[in-house]
């Protein structure tokens, strides 16, 4: 698994915030193992963080819904915004190092 991808889902995993798919909300844990089985089914189409959340990590590819992840006091958002931002985060932070 690409680091960039192992980041994200762990940042998921770590997180506090639920993860809403087909409008059923999940725990954390969760959404980082149904992440995971989907890159594991799906790695031709991740070859690093950027195309993991385009092609697997921002809808259902049963029903086309986007996922939404709602954290603490925040209102709920597309799953790619969150995702793009925490990737963006961490290619500032391993590129300063």
């Amino acid at each position: 698994m690409p680091l960039e991808v192992k980041f994200l889902i762990n940042e998921i995993k770590q997180s506090d915030c639920s993860f809403i798919r087909n409008g059923v909300s999940h725990s954390a844990k969760r959404a980082a193992e149904h992440l995971t089985l989907k890159y594991n089914n799906g790695k031709s189409y991740a070859q690093n963080g950027k195309s993991f959340i385009k092609n697997l990590a921002t809808k259902s590819a049963w029903t086309g819904i986007a996922y939404k992840i709602k954290c603490p006091n925040k209102e709920a958002v597309n799953s790619n915004g969150w995702l793009n931002n925490k990737l963006i985060n961490f290619k500032k932070s391993t590129r300063n190092r």
